[in-house]
């Protein structure tokens, strides 16, 4: 059996198992990057449900979130469709909205949508709920563009979208962090 400089037994893999430099074949500092980077998705996916007080009266919730994407969804009820039981436009364009800007926040700035193009493809009648994901197009110093697409439970696509975004320079972080303190 071979061992390594320390004595520790060594399989034949290149380096020793117990290795703390090796995770999956990427180095310790990458390991850790990605661990603050989930904990800092995972912070910013709670911050945003908690403090979207628009989104959280008509029942929208982010449901995940990664490197410019998003995902969210709202729970149809009664009050949120229009005369012909459709789940009403203005509902579908925050979720929209909230998505898209979801996924502009998880470069840690804080970015107000400038501009959007939503197509409305089909009625949201008869379903549960909506879905909503927004995938990055563009990612610029001062803009940041994304394709909207929200279907229902089914994968009926129901409307499209591009959001656009702009970037303040202000860090989202600060604001999670005087919740935080006056918590």
């Amino acid at each position: 059996m071979k061992r390594n400089a320390a004595g520790a037994a060594q399989t034949d893999r290149e380096e020793p198992v117990s290795d703390p430099a090796k995770y999956d074949g990427g180095s310790a500092d990458q390991h850790v990057k990605n661990q603050e980077r989930n904990e800092f998705l995972r912070k910013c996916m709670e911050y945003r449900n908690r403090n979207n007080r628009f989104g959280n009266l008509v029942g929208l919730t982010i449901t995940d979130l990664d490197t410019g994407y998003a995902k969210g969804e709202l729970a149809v009820r009664d009050e949120l469709t229009n005369p012909i039981h459709s789940v009403h436009g203005g509902c579908l364009y925050t979720l929209a909205d909230s998505v898209g800007g979801s996924a502009s926040a998880t470069y840690g700035m804080i970015t107000p949508t400038v501009s959007s193009d939503m197509h409305f493809l089909s009625p949201a009648m008869n379903c549960g709920k909506v879905i909503c994901e927004a995938r990055e197009i563009k990612h610029g110093k001062r803009l940041c563009v994304y394709d909207i697409r929200i279907t229902d439970e089914t994968g009926k696509m129901l409307a499209v979208g591009t959001f656009t975004y702009a970037s303040t320079g202000l860090n989202i972080e600060d604001l999670m962090a005087q919740e935080e303190k006056q918590a």
